[in-house]
């Protein structure tokens, strides 16, 4: 099993996490409508309570380095969809991450899918 691990600081107290990767939202299939990505995710690990699921995503650029990330905060209880709507004929980057009392789990341990708006392509990347 995986296991991957965060911290934070407060103050002048340090507080570290573990994750493991049962406890990452695990994106399950993309739909391209138009400029509208469609996303369904695999909560994450059901034993501890989730506050919400962040999605960030952010433009592929071509012959530089990929784009500032931007994010949305999905805050409905139990959400697994949601649905973005980016700008035309673009390419992205996108993942999903879980915020609880105990911390976000790690963007950079999250799986990374890229899109492409009205081609309606997908693939998942390492």
């Amino acid at each position: 099993m995986h296991v991957f691990s965060s911290h934070f600081a407060l103050g002048n107290n340090v507080f570290f996490f573990t994750f493991h990767l049962d406890q990452f939202p695990q994106i399950v299939n993309l739909k391209v409508a138009g400029r509208n990505v469609s996303i369904t995710w695999l909560p994450a690990f059901k034993g501890e309570c989730r506050d919400w699921y962040l999605i960030y995503h952010r433009k592929v650029i071509s012959g530089v380095n990929t784009g500032l990330w931007d994010v949305v905060n999905v805050s409905q209880y139990n959400a697994t969809n949601y649905k973005l709507q980016l700008q035309c004929y673009r390419k992205y980057e996108i993942t999903v991450t879980t915020q609880s009392v105990n911390g976000e789990t790690p963007l950079n341990q999250s799986k990374l899918w890229k899109v492409e708006t009205e081609a309606g392509k997908y693939s998942q990347t390492q």
